[in-house]
This record gives C-alpha cells, structure tokens and sequence, in this order.
C-alpha cells in the first residue's frame, strides 16, 4: 500500500533570487519542497546546544534529573548533521533518479562557503578579542582555517566549533559520497542501503577504537568526521525513501504505515533520548567511558534524530505534533539558528562574568535565559548584515 499524499509537505517553488530574475521557471522535477518544520527544527537543535552548554557551566550537571537531561542535550549536535545529510543528499537522489540534472560542483561549493565561513570569521574575531588566552599565532591560523578539530587548538569561547569542522568535512566528502551512495538507487535500492550502512559501520569502529584510545591521533578523533558518519548517514538515508515514499513505492510502505502515529514515534525517540542518560550512555560529565558506551550513545543518538527529522520532514503540517515549528517565530530562528551556534559560547561567557556568577557556581535559569536573548539579538545581526545579504548575491537560498 501506497504513502497517502497528505502525509509530505506540498511542492512549492522557491522564489527567484536576484540572479534568477527573468529566467524562465523551474520545471517541476526542480522544484523545491517546502519543509517548514525543518526550519524550526534547527532553532530546536540551537536551543539544545545552548542549554547543554549553560548546564556545563553553570554546574547543573550534577543537579539530578536536570542536570541529567542538560548532559544530554548536546543531542542537539546530531540533530544538525542528520538535517544536513538530508537535506544536501536530496539534489544528488534526484540526479541518481534522473529527474534533476548533477548539481555543479563549483556552485555548490560557493554556496557552502557563503553559507558558512563570512558568518564564522566574523564570530572568531570577535572570541579573539574578547576572550583571554585565545590570541595565539597557531590557535588563530587553525581556526580561520577550521582545522581546530584536527590540530586541538579549540579556542575558550569557540569549542563548540569542533562540530562546525566535522561538518565542513562532510561538505568535501559529499560530491562523492553522494554519487558513490546513489548511483543507481531508483532502481537497486538495496546497494545504496548497504553503502549506508558501510557508512554507519564506519562511525561506530571509528568510535569504538578512538574512545579506546586506539587511534595513532588520539581520543579527540572521535569528534571527527569518520567518528559521526552515521548521523549523517541517517539523513541521507531519509533523503533516499524521500521520493519513493511520495510516489507511493510499495518498498517504502512501512514509512506510511507509520508516519499515521507520527507522536507515537517522537515518543518512542524521546524514549531512546532518556535511555542515553542512564549508563548505557556514558559518564554525564566531561570524564571519558569506554568505548561500548561511547557507540551506545553514538546510535542511539542517531535513531532518535532519524525519528525526528523524518516526522517533521514527511508528516502533515496540519496533524503533525512538530506543526509548531512550522510557526514564523521558529522559523525565524531556525533562519539565524547558525549565528546562534556560532556566537552563544562567547555570550555565555560574557554573561556568566558580567553577572559576577563564576563559572560552575549555579544560577541555570537566569544564566541560559539571558545568554538565549542577548545571542538572538546578535545572531539577527549577523543574518542582516553578513549571512542574508551575501547569500541573495550568490542566488543561494536564504530560508
């Protein structure tokens, strides 16, 4: 049995950029999908990392359940590479199933850097200004380069940046993974399934022997990008059910079957994310686990943003339990999420000072809530003059 049409978002057709104006439209096969939860969804994976973070520094780890909970809200990290792994997959399936053309190379690397580094120079100057011991020649170099995660050399400030490599990493790899991956999928589907899983495969030994300490370049390899390819894997893996769940495919009739109880599912994901605060997930605080903890919580974290980022990509806006996400105001945010990403460990430092708190001295609430305000304010900045205006003169998209 089919996927009922109303269970995935409409087409719609993005509007013209500045360098498309006068061109004929798009035809349908290059129409883009409107995925409104998504954006929201991003917002949501800010907010997670900026709570872990103000719970880390605050000292509200070891404050029970809370604390707990707080821990583990650095799921938010998974959340943005399984969104990235969909929604970047998508134009190299359409191309494997030949109803868009390959996506150029160049243009798309344009985009990526737009996309990412103006944005990013911008917030490191501003940790190199403002925060001690972060004015090193070395430090400095590795940062503008976003080799950090690599070299060790994560700024006070600016650690949070170690993800923003990783997924710079997956945007190189992706012109090949994604062809390697595809090729063929419409009609072999069970070969891109298992290169998937060669994939995920690779995550988990790579997180296994880098936790043991068995790696030549030690523990901090696990942040890299082989260390977490399993988080994306499982967003191109919804990029390939994608549009043979729209035409109804009989091979993806599980998928409708159960987008019909999408609460059902984002319970059954709230489950495993509760689960990786038991021991099963590793020590709540910085301490290192072994590596079987390390993979638990590696999978764990990636079926849970797989339930997730599927319920808010394929379920009706109308019916759905996310359809809040959808709003203006969380679409907003989810529009300046990566400005928040960017600038919310060098505001919650500011504002753990300027309070006179001291770090690990308490005070959760108020910390976290003034440093989510004063980095809205900033991140709006950043899209106003920085991300928003340079994305509309590459014609990249700024939703």
């Amino acid at each position: 049995m089919g996927a009922p049409l109303e269970h995935f978002p409409r087409d719609v057709t993005a509007e013209p950029s500045a360098s498309q104006e006068g061109r004929a439209s798009p035809p349908a096969t290059q129409r883009v999908r409107d995925l409104p939860m998504l954006d929201g969804l991003r917002a949501v994976a800010a907010l997670l990392v900026i709570l872990t973070h103000s719970g880390f520094l605050t000292g509200t780890y070891a404050a029970g359940p809370l604390g707990s909970a707080l821990a583990r809200m650095d799921f938010g990290v998974a959340l943005f590479f399984c969104l990235s792994g969909f929604l970047l997959s998508r134009p190299h399936v359409a191309a494997a199933n030949g109803t868009a053309p390959p996506r150029p190379v160049r243009r798309y690397a344009l985009h990526r850097f737009v996309r990412i580094v103006p944005a990013y120079w911008v917030a490191l100057i501003a940790v190199v200004v403002f925060m001690d011991h972060a004015r090193t020649t070395s430090a400095i170099a590795s940062n503008v380069l976003m080799t950090q995660v690599y070299t060790g050399d994560l700024l006070p400030g600016f650690t949070q940046t170690w993800s923003i490599c990783t997924e710079v990493a997956f945007y190189v790899a992706l012109p090949i993974l994604g062809v390697w991956v595809f090729r063929g999928c419409d009609n072999s589907l069970r070969a891109a399934l298992v290169r998937l899983a060669l994939l995920a495969g690779i995550a988990l030994v790579w997180t296994g022997l880098a936790t043991g300490d068995l790696l030549p370049w030690g523990i901090k390899s696990g942040q890299w990008l082989p260390g977490h390819l399993d988080w994306f894997a499982v967003g191109m893996l919804l990029a390939l059910a994608e549009p043979l769940a729209r035409r109804g495919d009989a091979r993806t009739a599980s998928v409708s079957t159960l987008l019909r109880y999408p609460g059902t599912l984002l319970g059954f994901a709230a489950a495993l994310w509760v689960v990786t605060m038991t021991t099963l997930g590793g020590p709540l605080s910085l301490e290192q686990g072994s590596p079987a903890q390390a993979i638990s919580k590696e999978v764990l974290y990636a079926v849970a943003a797989l339930i997730i980022v599927g319920v808010g990509a394929f379920s009706s806006v109308a019916t759905s339990p996310m359809r809040l996400l959808a709003t203006p105001p969380m679409r907003w945010l989810g529009r300046i999420s990566y400005a928040i990403f960017l600038w919310h460990l060098l505001v919650l430092h500011g504002v753990i000072n300027a309070m006179g708190i001291g770090e690990f001295s308490g005070g959760f609430v108020v910390v976290s809530l003034t440093t989510v305000a004063v980095t809205v304010v900033i991140a709006w900045a950043s899209w106003l003059l920085v991300e928003g205006p340079l994305l509309r003169k590459v014609g990249g998209r700024t939703r």
